[in-house]
C-alpha cells in the first residue's frame, strides 16, 4: 500500500513540475511578446510627439511671418493633403509659390 502512495506522489511530483515548467515558459513568451508591443507603442509615440512638435514649429514659423493672405497652398485646402503626405512618412522640406506669370509662362 505504501508502495502505491509513494508512486502517486512520484507522478503527481513530476506533473507539477511539468506544470511549472509550462507555466515558466507561458509567463516567458508572454513577457517577449508584451515587450515587443511596449517597444512598437514607444516608437509610435515618438514619432507623433515629434510630429507634433513640426507641427507646433511650423505654425509659429507661419505666425512669425505677417503675411497679408495666406499662402497659394493653404487656400486650395491642401494642409489636409500635406499632414497625409506627412502621415504616410514623406517629409516636406521646403515650400514654394509661384506667382501667377510664372504658371504662366510655364517654369
Amino acid at each position: 500500500m505504501e508502495a502505491i502512495r509513494r508512486k502517486i506522489r512520484k507522478s503527481l511530483y513530476k506533473a507539477g513540475r511539468r506544470g511549472l515548467v509550462l507555466m515558466a515558459l507561458l509567463f516567458l513568451c508572454m513577457t517577449f511578446c508584451l515587450g515587443q508591443v511596449q517597444s512598437r507603442m514607444e516608437a509610435e509615440t515618438l514619432r507623433l510627439t515629434q510630429e507634433a512638435e513640426n507641427l507646433r514649429q511650423w505654425k509659429a514659423e507661419r505666425s512669425g511671418n505677417s503675411m497679408e493672405e495666406p499662402p497659394q497652398w493653404a487656400k486650395s485646402g491642401e494642409e489636409d493633403a500635406i499632414h497625409g503626405f506627412e502621415k504616410a512618412g514623406l517629409h516636406i522640406l521646403s515650400r514654394e509659390e509661384q506667382e501667377e506669370e510664372e504658371k504662366i509662362q510655364g517654369k
